[in-house]
């Protein structure tokens, strides 16, 4: 579960630092291109980080999770 948060939030910090650049370059239309995809991951981080601490909170216990 924690590889899953991890990698949304490297995905994140990946399409902000393309953001940026893009923004720097000038090139507008490819930077708001990437920010779609930044707002689909953020949304898709705070989900993981949701399920996680679900998953910690009751420890990972199936019967719980599956009446959740």
């Amino acid at each position: 579960m924690g590889k899953w948060v991890n990698w949304e939030k490297e995905t994140k910090k990946l399409y902000e630092e393309m953001y940026l650049e893009l923004t720097n370059l000038r090139e507008i239309a490819a930077a708001m291109y990437i920010k779609k995809y930044l707002c689909d991951v953020d949304d898709e981080l705070k989900h993981a980080e949701k399920e996680f601490i679900k998953f910690e909170t009751l420890g990972y216990d199936i019967g719980t999770l599956i009446g959740c």
